[in-house]
């Protein structure tokens, strides 16, 4: 595992895969690279919950999360 630690993800399968995480931050902390990464679905969800009728949305509603660029 790299410094301050990571995580695996594996599937099995056809084909399978591996995918391995490892968190990182200018300031040397990965809580916060996983806080940033959190707050960034948040963000990139504004526009899609302003454009929502009036009322109680869920999230199952809304269109799918995306980034920009």
């Amino acid at each position: 595992a790299a410094h301050g630690g990571s995580y695996r993800i594996e599937i099995t399968g056809e084909p399978s895969y591996t995918l391995d995480l490892c968190l990182s931050s200018p300031n040397g902390d990965h809580n916060h690279a996983g806080l940033v990464a959190t707050a960034a679905r948040v963000v990139n969800a504004i526009p899609a919950v302003i454009d929502a009728a009036p009322g109680i949305v869920t999230a199952r509603e809304l269109p799918p999360v995306t980034g920009k660029g």
